[in-house]
Formats: structure tokens, C-alpha cells, sequence
């Protein structure tokens, strides 16, 4: 697979096109323009200061041996070329003999003719290009200088970086062409050899992908590889997922475990370092994965990371084929096409060469497919779309990858099974390393130091896109003593002001007039934002202003007044601000980061009123109750209602207006909302049954409540008709904030006296240490199981069996439970198996899970504590499934009375198969976990708790003693029971 001839050396030792540019007139500009230039002649061909000399080069002598070398020099003229001025003395740089765009200028100048010529001469190696704003090259700059007066006799290329960059790029190569570059010429028409597309080809991901979204000037020239944090994945160990995010396995039932790695890792970990052991990676089936990630979580940029180093590894093996779904409007998905335009867009021939090549190298399994921002894509289009990913990944042996907010996937399926990967938090580690990169090492310690005393910003800093504003508004506020801002929407509202005020990238420019432009900017997101999409043509995005100014003559007045026209005020916001503009040296328009214009249509609602949002949100009511909600309302509103519910008086209002919608939604809109009267607030989130333990307790620290005022409120909650979750969340909470309630009085409110609890028979567990986990040659071993640790593991009681179903009718008469008599209860949640081990004991609570595993194995190392294998006989699972090399026996296909299998050696009945138990722990890595038997209590982001032991559902290999597993604790599943521990005194 590896791809063994290297690109032939270029014949010309210097390349043959220079650009020369004012760098605080248009570096920005004429950096792109160098790049569009790249990939049209070939990265060797073109010569561009910041990119063409190396670290610790004379850089002189590299620029004079360049302009010696040129058969072009491209002249990069903006708006500013001419009135830029020494800093230091305050002379226009243009009357400066030593100033170096000058210098190079005059070394490119034709010799003057001391006689008329007698031919037509021939055209000059000089070509002028106006960008933007610039039409003409003033006569003021050129009058008195008179070694660059030429400049204005040479005819100059008009070009904008908007829908016309095409037509004018176009002009300015065929100039090239014409102007002593005969060579490059020839190579254009002839068949360019597959060992060249494809150095071309990753030249151009690397050039593409090397780059950040330039929120703060001063990384502009940083590539991403210098800021770039590590964000890891949890996916679902072994586990297929539909892109709905229902499991066909889940609860270990019946199928192969799914390829690739368990637990956590990178994702180039997860796309092309599957774990040898696993059965399909020996099969040699590739990995498909289905990203999920909060909006700025990560995934694009975790993508294009990925993109950037396969591509520049200097022995590769992998082609990366990189297709951002918001910028397509093709009903028709043609990866190997659009990657091939994207490297080379202006050689159509070459560019078609080139998507066979990509074709060719896929259907032999050495191309990675990262298919990006599938909630950025038209609505419209992407059920078509998932349909073709689905066929590529049966039809071609090649790893694939889809980024997505977990919203985009809803109610949808691909057309084969994916393992479903969840972008996690940025760890402290990270987040330190991405702030002192952002900041100066004052502001990064400041900053860290606001993060350590606020928990809100600390939540905030764990999101790669809320980090980088943060810096970006912390340093403007350290410098003017404000306080930083802790909430989502402040940062959101104070980056976009920054950015009008101070402008992005190299440039630091205001808009003419911010406030006006904000206003602008908000009414035009809601135009743009109605009519979907991410991509617009700057027709498209006039014909939106023209919408706007005749609805608002308020609007339309401020427009003229300010800018007079509608290209001057796109040319001055896109070119200086940048929230929204012509990136990336795209034809269309879009913005700096879809967040950003959600933020934007969500403030537009806000200032609008009532009237405005209860019109938007029945709108996207009805929409919702589409049919399969074909015009993608939840993707396209879904964020912008969480962030309103932050910005208006009356967010309940909002709220239950969103509710009525969807509960979901609303659930996830309370966190982002200002800090609400503790019964006001909780009181709203309680009525929602599906409002667990975890999302009170996180709205509690969110809004910073008293622990008194919410122990006041929960209490009041709990009564006889309360519902166990209910009564689980609530224990939860109030145990959290330390304000654990008397177990007599609790359970009495609740109609449930302690006096009932049944007695459970324990068994006592000695104390002792054990290695936790599975060595790495146990056969179907998760890499969740590992790395091996000692733990040391006190004295305690486990039950014998687990939970049955009357002794848990005892403590909820009305809940539905499945089973006879001695059958171990299941459906219950991790809730309800949490507050009913406290109704049963002071002490009783669920075991940890090193605590299990450690009962479980009762002092064996083998598999399981049965020796090498199991058969039917001993454990209930699937006999269709055993173990190794063990032979297929009898599936039941149910749970049996518990107690009637043989016990371990301790006395512990079932631990292996019939049903999985719920444990105390949070589901996350071994290297995380502590080594005294005691809980991981931090959700590291999997949003599971951990379930053990495998069930009559389960393949013989899920019943082993370290196997693991884990569902969301409100999760009910006829597989999952629970068994009670208590510690020892």
C-alpha cells in the first residue's frame, strides 16, 4: 500500500514565479493568491517569502537569487499598497531606497530601450494584480518615484477574492503562460506522470489543511500542527451503532464484536491502528466510524489534522480524500471528484487524471475517507448522501470516517453499521498546552488562573472552540482590567465584537461602523440562516441585504449611511472582520464558524422580542413534525434555541415553547440558560420525567446554586408517588452537594419505610489485592480491559445473587418488572439500582467495579473463575457463541431463578452470564482509575456507567471476569439487573 515512487525534481533550480506583496496591505490576500498559484504550477514553481525560505536561510540573498531566477514576478497591489508608512519615521515606505518591495521591484523592471523598438515588444515579466478593493494603481504612489513609474504602464489583473477570484485567477495563469514560462506551459498539456498528481495532490492537503481559522492574528502564520491539542475519542467498546445511535450489541448480545480499537484513542488510533486481536481487523475489514462531537467539540479540526500529517509523512502510505458535506451542493457524491478539484482547481484535464488515480488507489484499500460537517450539509441532500457513503463503505476496502453533531444523526441510518465515536472534553493537560499557545505566558497563567476559580469557564475551556475565544477575549480584557467572561453567549458576543473592532488574520482593521455592522450581521445571519445552507455566492448574499433592507427602512438607512452600497459593506465586514466572508480562497461566501452565526440568529430573535422567537420556534415546531423532518429543522434551529434561551428575560418562556417541540432539546438548552431562581429553575427542569440525577447536578453547579436553597427545593419533591428515578436523581444530587438526606426520614416522605427493606444474603469478601483487567494474549480481550493494574481491594459484602424480583417490588409495587419469582429483576436504570441499595442499608450501595471484578475472579487469573472456559452447564449465556475453541451448547435465550447455577468459590452465584450488573463507576479508561477499589466518579464523557458480568443475551467472550461494558444509567434493558454491596465497618 505504500506508495513508493517520489516527485520528480523540478528542472529549474529557482522557481519561476515571484510574488511580491506588501505584507500590512495584503498578506493575507496574497497569500492565498501564492497558494491558488501552488496548486495550479506546482509548489516548487512559485516563490513566497513566508513559505519558500527555510529557517536560518540568508533570506537576501534567497530573495534577490529568486527575482534572478523569475520568469514572472506577480505584483500583489491592495487598497493600502501606497500609504503605508515607517513606523519609525514616519516616511511612506515607497520614498525608502532600502525599503524592500521597492528594491524588488526595480530588480524587476525591464531594461530601458535606448532606441524605439522596431518589433512589437514583447511582454514584460512583470504582472500587476489589483486586489479587492483596489481598481487602479494610483498615480500618487508612482509620480515621483521614477524607478517604478513602469508600474503604471503595465496592464494590471483585477482580482476579488469573492465569486469572481475564478475568473480572474484564470487571466492572471494564462498570463503566466504567455510570459517566458514555455516549460511550465508544456507540462500543463501533457499527461502528468500518477507519481506526480499525487505529490501534487498532497502538497495541496498539506498547503489546505496546515492552516488555522484565523480567530487571533497572531497565529495566522502558526500551523495547525504547532497549536493543534490532542482530543481523544471514546467509542463504544465492540459495539456497532447505527447512525440513529441505537446499538445492535449494546448490552452484550448476540454478533461479532465490531473492529477497530475499545475505550479511548486518537482518531487516526481508531481509523488505522485497529487492535490485531479483534476479529474483523484479522479479516482485514476496514474500520468505518461515525464522529460525534458537541459544535466546536473538535471534529474538523481533529479531520483536517489527520489529513495534514498522512499527507506529509515523508513515506506515505495512506491517501487522505477529505470532503467537508456543507461545502457541496451536487445531489450526486463524488468524493475522488471533489478531492481532485479541491488540489487542483484550476487544471480541469489534471484534475480528472487525478480523481481516477484516487479511484484507482481506493478500490486497492490505501485511501482514508473523512467526510466532515454532515449537520453543515443541505438537508435536502443528506439522506442521499448517507446512502452513498453507505454504498462506498460496502463496496470499497478503504477506513471511513463521518464528523457530525450528535443532532445531525438523528432518526437516520447509514447504509451499513458504524462504530459510533464520541469527541471527549479537552483534558487539563490540553487545554493548559492550547491556552499557552494561544497567549503570551502572562495571559495564559492569568487566564488559567480565572479557569481554576471558575467552574462555568472551566466547563467552557473544555471545548476547543470556546477555549481559542476565550483567549482571544481574555487578552483584550486583561488589558483594559475587565472581567473575563464565563458564559458561552458573552464569549460568543465579545469574539464577534473583537473581531468587527480589531478585524482577523494579519489585518487589524475596524469595520467602518461596528455597532451598525453587528446589527447588520444579526439580521443577515437570520436571512441567510432561514433559508439553510452553509455556502452562499455573493449573489446570493446581496439578494439576502436587498430582502433585509426592504423589510427595515431603520436597516436600509444605516446601510447607505455608513457604506453606501451593498459591495461596500460585504467588502469591508468580509475582508476586515471576517465573521462572515469569501474563506479559504472559496468562490462562495460563509462564516468563520457555524457557531458564530447561530450565535448571531439567536441574538436577532432576542432583540426582536417575543414576538419574533414564539413566530421562529412554531415555525420549527411544524417542521419538526414533518415527516422524517426532510428539511433538517433540528440541525438548522436546534442550537440557535439553546443559545436564545440564554439571551431573553424570560427563558422559561423559551423554554416550554421548545419543550412543547422537543424535550430533548430543551434538556440540553437549560445549561446554556443564565443562572435561574433555584425553585424557578429546577422546578422546570423536574417536570421533565427524563431530567436525570447527572443533568440536575450539573445545572446546579452551573448556576452556582446554595446547597441549602437546593436541598429545600429537592426535598420538597419527594412524596409517595414519586418516581424511583426520580428519587435517584434526587439522592444523587443532595449526596453531591453534601447535603445527604436521613435515610429513615428520606425514605418515609417517599412511602417506602426502611422497615420493609427485605434482607438480602450477603457474602463476605476478604480483603486482598488482585490484577485488574485482562493480560494482552486473552483471547476477544477489549483494549478498554488493559493496561493491567494491581488494585488493592478492602474488605466488603456482595450479594449472593442478584436482586430478584419481589424482593425489588418491595420497594416499587407499581413498576413493571419482567420475571417470576426467583428470576433477577431487570429494566431497572442505574438510578433506580442506586437509591434502592440505600432504602436497603445505611451502607449498602452498588459495588465498584474493581470490586466486582475482584469478587468475581475470587482469587483465579484465568478467564474466568471457572478456569480457561465455561459451558452452558455453569453459565447462562448463548451457547451459539462459546468461548476459543470451545463447543457451541444450549442458548435458553433467558435469565434463570438466580442461585440454581454453581457459585464461585467465594459463593457468589451468576457472576458470570444470565444478567448484566450495574456498578458504581462512571465507564472510562484504566489509566484514569484509582488503585484502591474505590469509583471513578468522573464521567470522562462516555456518559455510561459500568455494566459486568455479560447475560444470557451475551457470546461466551462477554462473560469472562474482565470483560466491560456500559449504558447511559437511564437506560432499561431485559439483559441488566443489579446485585447490592456494602462496606465493611
Amino acid at each position: 500500500m505504500q506508495e513508493k515512487a517520489q516527485p520528480t525534481a523540478s528542472p529549474r533550480q529557482q522557481p519561476a514565479i515571484f510574488v511580491n506583496y506588501r505584507r500590512d496591505d495584503c498578506g493575507a490576500a496574497a497569500q492565498h493568491l501564492a497558494e491558488d498559484l501552488q496548486r495550479k504550477f506546482g509548489t516548487d514553481q512559485v516563490f513566497f517569502d513566508r513559505r519558500s525560505i527555510e529557517p536560518g536561510a540568508t533570506w537576501p540573498e534567497e530573495i534577490r537569487a529568486a527575482l534572478a531566477a523569475a520568469c514572472v514576478v506577480v505584483v500583489c497591489i491592495g487598497p493600502r499598497w501606497h500609504l503605508q508608512q515607517n513606523t519609525r519615521t514616519g516616511q511612506n515606505r515607497l520614498d525608502e531606497p532600502g525599503d524592500w518591495v521597492r528594491e524588488e521591484l526595480r530588480a524587476a523592471a525591464p531594461p530601458p530601450s535606448p532606441v524605439p523598438p522596431t518589433q512589437p515588444p514583447a511582454p514584460g515579466r512583470v504582472l500587476p494584480v489589483l486586489l479587492d478593493d483596489c481598481s487602479h494603481l494610483p498615480d500618487e504612489a508612482i509620480t515621483l518615484r521614477e524607478d517604478i513609474r513602469y508600474l503604471n504602464q503595465c496592464q494590471a489583473i483585477p482580482l476579488r477574492s469573492g465569486n469572481e477570484r475564478d475568473g480572474g485567477l484564470s487571466v492572471l495563469v494564462a498570463a503566466i503562460k504567455q510570459r517566458g514560462v514555455p516549460e511550465l506551459a508544456a507540462a500543463l498539456q501533457r499527461p502528468m506522470p500518477a507519481a506526480d498528481l499525487l505529490a501534487r495532490y498532497r502538497q495541496a492537503m498539506v498547503a489546505a489543511h496546515g492552516k488555522l481559522i484565523p480567530f487571533h492574528p497572531d497565529l495566522q502564520e502558526r500551523l495547525l500542527a504547532e497549536v493543534c491539542v490532542e482530543v481523544e475519542l471514546c467509542w463504544d467498546h465492540g459495539e456497532h451503532e447505527s447512525a440513529s445511535g441505537r446499538s445492535r450489541a449494546a448490552d452484550g448480545g448476540r454478533g461479532q464484536r465490531a473492529g477497530g480499537r475499545t475505550g479511548q484513542g486518537t482518531l487516526r488510533e481508531a481509523l488505522l491502528e485497529p487492535d490485531p486481536e479483534d476479529a474483523d481487523a484479522a479479516a482485514g475489514k476496514p474500520i468505518r466510524l461515525l464522529v460525534l462531537g458537541e459544535p466546536g467539540a473538535g471534529k474538523s479540526t481533529l479531520a483536517r489534522n489527520l489529513v495534514r500529517t498522512l499527507a506529509a509523512e515523508p513515506e506515505p502510505v495512506w491517501l487522505p480524500v477529505f470532503v467537508p458535506l456543507g461545502q457541496l451542493r451536487e445531489r450526486e457524491l463524488d468524493p475522488f471528484a471533489f478531492a481532485a478539484h479541491a488540489a487542483l482547481p484550476h487544471d480541469a484535464p489534471a484534475a480528472a487524471d487525478l480523481a481516477r488515480l484516487l479511484r484507482e488507489r481506493a478500490g486497492q484499500g490505501e485511501v482514508v475517507f473523512l467526510f466532515d460537517g454532515l449537520d453543515e450539509a443541505d438537508p435536502k441532500l443528506v439522506d442521499g448522501w448517507l446512502a452513498s457513503i453507505g454504498a462506498l463503505a460496502a463496496s470499497l476496502p478503504c477506513p471511513i470516517a463521518l464528523l457530525a453533531r450528535p443532532i445531525a444523526t438523528e432518526g437516520r441510518r447509514l447504509g451499513t453499521e458504524f462504530v459510533v465515536g464520541r469527541v471527549q472534553p479537552l483534558s487539563a493537560t490540553e487545554r493548559e498546552r492550547l491556552i499557552r499557545c494561544l497567549l503570551s505566558p502572562g495571559g495564559a497563567n492569568e487566564l488559567l488562573d480565572e479557569v481554576a476559580r471558575s467552574a462555568s469557564l472551566a466547563g467552557l475551556c473544555c471545548n476547543p472552540l470556546l477555549l481559542t475565544l476565550a483567549a482571544i477575549v481574555a487578552e483584550e480584557a486583561m488589558v483594559e482590567r475587565r472581567p473575563i467572561p464565563t458564559r458561552r453567549r458573552e464569549l460568543y458576543e465579545q469574539a464577534i465584537r473583537l473581531l468587527l473592532r480589531r478585524g482577523y488574520g494579519l489585518a487589524s482593521v475596524s469595520v467602518l461602523d461596528p455597532t451598525v455592522a453587528m446589527r447588520w450581521l444579526q439580521r443577515l445571519s437570520l436571512q441567510l440562516h432561514e433559508g439553510g445552507g452553509e455556502l452562499w455566492t455573493r449573489e446570493q448574499v446581496d439578494a439576502a441585504i436587498w430582502k433585509v433592507r426592504r423589510g427595515s427602512e431603520d436597516l436600509d438607512f444605516q446601510l447607505k449611511s455608513t457604506w453606501a452600497t451593498n459591495d461596500a459593506f460585504l467588502q469591508d465586514v468580509g475582508t476586515n472582520a471576517g465573521v462572515l466572508g469569501p474563506h479559504d480562497g472559496l468562490d462562495a461566501w460563509r462564516y468563520l464558524h457555524r457557531s458564530l452565526r447561530e450565535w448571531l440568529v439567536a441574538a436577532c430573535l432576542a432583540d426582536g422580542g417575543a414576538a419574533e422567537w414564539q413566530v421562529r420556534i412554531e415555525a420549527w415546531k411544524q417542521e419538526v413534525a414533518k415527516q422524517r423532518d426532510k428539511e433538517g429543522a433540528r440541525e438548522r434551529w436546534g442550537e440557535v434555541f439553546a443559545m436564545l434561551c440564554g439571551m431573553v428575560r424570560a427563558p422559561l418562556e423559551v423554554l416550554a415553547a421548545v419543550r412543547a417541540a422537543s424535550p430533548e432539546l430543551a434538556r440540553r438548552a437549560l445549561l446554556s440558560v443564565e443562572p435561574l431562581p433555584v425553585g424557578v429553575g429546577l422546578g422546570f427542569a423536574l417536570e421533565d420525567p427524563h431530567v436525570d440525577g447527572d443533568l440536575l447536578l450539573r445545572l446546579v453547579r452551573n448556576w452556582g446554586l446554595a446547597a441549602t436553597d437546593v436541598e429545600t427545593v429537592l426535598l420538597a419533591k419527594v412524596a409517595p408517588d414519586t418516581a424511583v428515578e426520580r428519587l435517584g436523581a434526587i439522592l444523587y444530587v443532595l449526596d453531591a452537594i453534601g447535603k445527604k438526606p436521613q435515610r429513615p426520614a428520606f425514605f418515609a416522605k417517599a412511602g417506602r419505610p426502611v422497615e420493609r427493606a427485605p434482607r438480602v444474603a450477603m457474602v463476605e469478601v476478604p480483603a486482598g489485592s488482585f490484577w485488574m483487567g485482562s493480560p494482552p494474549d486473552e483471547a476477544e480481550r477489549n483494549d478498554s480491559e488493559g493496561p493491567q493494574r494491581r488494585v488493592r481491594v478492602p474488605a466488603f459484602s456482595l450479594g449472593a445473587t442478584a436482586v430478584t424480583v419481589p424482593d425489588y417490588r418491595c420497594f416499587d409495587p407499581q413498576g413493571t418488572r419482567r420475571g417470576s419469582q426467583g428470576d433477577p429483576v431487570v429494566m431497572v436504570s442505574w438510578w433506580e439500582a442506586y437509591v434502592y441499595c440505600w432504602w436497603l442499608g445505611e451502607a449498602v450501595r452498588l459495588p465498584t467495579e474493581a470490586e466486582w471484578e475482584y469478587a468475581c475472579r475470587a482469587g483465579t487469573t484465568t478467564p474466568f473463575s471457572f478456569g480457561l472456559n465455561i459451558t452452558p452447564e455453569l453459565v447462562n449465556y448463548d451457547g451459539n457463541y462459546p468461548y476459543a475453541d470451545g463447543k457451541k451448547g444450549e442458548d435458553r435465550n433467558r435469565s434463570v431463578t438466580v442461585g440454581t447455577l454453581p457459585s464461585n468459590a467465594w459463593g457468589l452465584h451468576e457472576m458470570h452470564g444470565n444478567v448484566l450488573e450495574w456498578c458504581e463507576d462512571w465507564f472510562g479508561d484504566y489509566e484514569k482509575a484509582p488503585t484502591d477499589a474505590a469509583a471513578q466518579q468522573t464521567d470522562h464523557g462516555s456518559g455510561r456507567r459500568v455494566l459486568r458480568g455479560g447475560s444470557w443475551q451475551s457470546t461466551a467472550g462477554r462473560c469472562r471476569s474482565a470483560y466491560r461494558g456500559g449504558r447511559p444509567p437511564g437506560d432499561r434493558r431485559a439483559s441488566v439487573g443489579f446485585r447490592p454491596a456494602s462496606s465493611s465497618p
